[in-house]
């Protein structure tokens, strides 16, 4: 059934460096935001993101400093219980939406494809109403819907969820590329993916 709790969050946070005096040099540090998540949690992430060679507390980390980038925290974040080539998929059912985004549990690992770009595994929904809206169209943002949809909208909450059903999974990882080429040639007409 998934779990979901809520996401505790510091921030944002800085720091200074200090002289052997004891006074401050240089600019203010900026440390962005600090996540807390229960050991509950981070030990089903762990399952998740081990096989990519990390963590969870590793992936806690990476996703505080992609959050901070955004300038603004997201509602939720929703963690997938591995990668699926969907993103193709992801970005025709958000529709050009900014407050759904997301990244792969194996960005920046050694294992760097020219298909990389295609696959999800961590999606930050910035509001709530964004994920009602779009939560119902898919399985992909449906489970992670049905988890979060009596949360309130004035906390944080991280998910993570169940593999997706794998038959609907198959079918729309083949269609992926065509789904990804079509997006790409709305937005960048010369770069296509092949299978």
């Amino acid at each position: 059934m998934g779990y979901c709790e809520e996401l505790i969050i510091t921030g944002p946070v800085s720091g200074r460096d200090y002289d052997s005096a004891g006074m401050p040099t240089g600019q203010p540090i900026d440390g962005g935001y600090w996540f807390f998540m229960s050991e509950h949690a981070l030990e089903l992430l762990d399952k998740c993101v081990n096989v990519y060679g990390d963590t969870g507390e590793g992936w806690k980390f990476k996703i505080q400093d992609v959050v901070t980038s955004f300038g603004e925290l997201p509602w939720a974040i929703i963690f997938l219980d591995r990668e699926y080539q969907l993103a193709g998929h992801f970005m025709e059912l958000k529709e050009g939406s900014i407050d759904l985004k997301f990244t792969w549990y194996s960005v920046g690992s050694a294992d760097q494809s020219d298909h990389l770009d295609r696959r999800i595994s961590v999606i930050f929904v910035m509001n709530k109403a964004i994920l009602e809206l779009y939560g119902k169209k898919s399985p992909l943002l449906n489970a992670a819907w049905e988890l979060l949809k009596n949360k309130i909208e004035e906390k944080h909450w991280v998910c993570i969820c169940d593999p997706l059903p794998e038959n609907w999974v198959t079918e729309n990882e083949q269609l992926d590329v065509r789904l990804l080429n079509k997006q790409y040639s709305k937005n960048r007409s010369s770069q296509v993916i092949n299978d």
